[in-house]
C-alpha cells in the first residue's frame, strides 16, 4: 500500500487473474525433481486466502499423474510466499519506456516485450526468460491507464511472472568458456570456496554465493582465454597450485612443506590473491544490456581495500546495446555479446528445507551474469606478481631455517 498509493514515483503493477494464481510454483522446491504446486484461492467462509498443494512437474507443467494433493500450505508459509511474490510484481518506473530488462521492487528481473500493445505485450520472469518457450510467455491481457489520475499502470496476465530457478553456481558450471572462472569460485576448498550449501540453520537448492545478501549483483566472468593468460603468466594462481605449495615431491617446494607456519602463510597469500580477484568481478546491483542505462556510474565490488576499509569500485556505463566496465586501474572491458550474457539468476535461503509442511522463504539474492573480454584489476600490484614474490620469500625462509637447523644438528 505504501508504495502504490505514493504520488511520489511512477510505479507499474503486474496485476495475477485469479487463474494465474491457480499456478504458483514454490521457490523453495527450486532445484527438486518435483516441485511443488501452490493453487491460491479465497476462503470465504474464513474471509482469508488459502492454498492447495500438489507435486509438479516444471517441466510438462503438470500436476503429477496420479499424485494425491499434499496438505494445504499453512498461513505462515502463505503470506511468506504471498510477500515474495508481491515485491516481485511492483516495479518502481515505466515499463514502457523503451528498454528490455526492469528490476521489481523485490530485486528479481522482468523482461518486457512488445510494450504497450495488450494481448502482445509480455512481462517474462526469470524462470520464464530461461525456458525460452513461447508458450510460457507471461502476456499482458488488459492494460489499465492511471497516469492521469494516478502513478502508473496496472498489467493484468493470465500466468504468473516466476523468478530465476538458477543460482550463480548453476549458471556457470558446464557453461562453455566460463570453466576457468568458475574452477576458481567452487575448486578452493571448504575454507576458501565463495560457493555454500549451508549458511547456519538455513539450505538451498544447489550452492549460494556467500558473498550475496537480500540485494542485487552483477557478476563479470573473463573468457576461458583470458583466464588462462593470467595463469599462465604468473599474474594469478589457482588452486592447483596452492596444493602444490605442500607437495614434497617438487623439490622447490620441499622445506616450504615440512615447515607447517610457513606453508600456512603461502597458502594464504595464494588464497587471498584468488579470492580477491573473484570479489573484484563481483558487484552491488545489476546491471542489464538493455536495462536502466547507466554512464560512468561507480559502483562497490566485494574487495574491500584494507587501507581505508572500502571497497574498491569498479565504473560502468551500460545502454541498450553495451555494457562497459572500467576497473581502477582504468582498464576498460566490454561485455562478450552472445548466450554468456544478461544471465539471469536468484539464489534462496531456505529454512525447515527437509520438512515440507514447515518451509520459508527466509532471504533471496539476485544476480546477472555477463561475460567480459579482460580481466578486472583493482590495485597495480596484482599484474605485478606480488603473491609470487612473497610465495618465493616464504619458500627462502624455509630453506634458510633448514639449513639453520642442519648446521645446529
Amino acid at each position: 500500500e505504501p508504495y502504490l498509493n505514493s504520488m511520489d514515483s511512477y510505479y507499474s503493477f503486474i496485476i495475477p487473474t485469479n487463474t494465474a494464481m491457480l499456478r504458483y510454483v514454490d521457490p523453495c522446491t527450486y532445484g527438486s525433481s518435483t516441485s511443488i504446486l501452490y493453487e491460491f484461492y479465497y476462503d470465504t467462509d474464513r474471509k482469508t486466502v488459502k492454498a492447495h498443494r500438489y507435486n509438479y512437474d516444471v517441466e510438462t507443467q503438470q500436476i503429477v499423474e496420479g499424485g494425491a494433493p499434499l496438505n494445504d500450505a499453512t498461513d505462515a508459509q502463505i503470506q511468506n510466499r504471498l510477500r515474495d511474490l508481491l515485491d516481485n510484481l511492483i516495479i518502481v518506473g515505466n515499463i514502457e519506456d523503451g528498454h528490455t530488462y526492469y528490476r521489481t521492487k523485490g530485486g528479481s528481473v522482468i523482461r518486457v516485450d512488445h510494450a504497450g500493445v495488450e494481448g502482445t505485450m509480455t512481462v517474462n520472469g526469470g524462470m520464464q526468460i530461461e525456458d525460452e518457450d513461447a508458450d510460457r510467455n507471461v502476456v499482458v491481457a488488459t492494460i489499465y491507464d492511471q497516469t492521469r489520475s494516478g502513478n502508473g499502470k496496472s498489467y493484468v496476465v493470465e500466468s504468473l511472472p516466476m523468478t530465476s530457478r538458477r543460482s550463480l553456481y548453476s549458471i556457470l558450471n558446464g557453461r562453455e568458456n566460463c570453466t576457468r572462472f568458475f574452477s576458481l569460485l567452487y575448486n578452493g576448498g571448504s575454507a576458501n570456496t565463495l560457493l555454500k550449501a549451508r549458511m547456519s540453520s538455513y539450505t538451498c537448492a544447489d550452492y549460494n554465493c556467500s558473498l550475496f545478501d537480500a540485494y542485487n549483483y552483477t557478476v563479470y566472468v573473463p573468457t576461458d582465454t583470458e583466464m588462462q593468460r593470467l595463469h599462465d603468466e604468473g599474474i594469478l594462481p589457482d588452486w592447483e597450485l596452492y596444493e602444490n605449495l605442500g607437495d614434497t615431491t617438487i623439490a622447490e617446494y620441499y622445506e616450504l612443506a615440512k615447515n607447517e607456519a610457513l606453508l600456512k602463510r603461502a597458502r594464504t597469500v595464494v588464497a587471498n590473491s584468488i579470492v580477491n580477484f573473484l570479489k573484484y568481478h563481483i558487484q552491488d546491483n545489476s546491471v542489464f544490456v538493455g536495462g536502466e542505462p547507466a554512464t560512468n556510474v561507480k559502483y562497490e565490488t566485494s574487495t574491500l581495500n584494507p587501507l581505508n576499509n572500502r571497497f574498491f569500485s569498479v565504473t560502468v556505463s551500460a545502454d541498450d546495446s553495451q555494457l562497459t566496465i572500467t576497473d581502477q586501474l582504468g582498464n576498460t572491458r566490454s561485455v562478450v555479446k552472445g548466450d554468456n550474457m544478461n544471465l539471469v539468476g536468484r539464489e534462496y535461503w531456505i529454512q525447515n528445507i527437509n520438512n515440507v509442511n514447515m518451509t520459508q522463504l527466509y532471504n533471496a539474492s539476485d544476480l546477472v551474469v555477463h561475460q567480459i573480454d579482460g580481466p578486472l584489476f583493482y590495485e597495480k600490484s596484482q599484474t605485478g606478481k606480488v603473491w609470487k614474490s612473497q610465495v618465493d620469500a616464504l619458500i627462502a625462509e624455509a630453506k634458510a631455517q633448514a639449513e639453520e637447523d642442519k648446521e645446529e644438528d
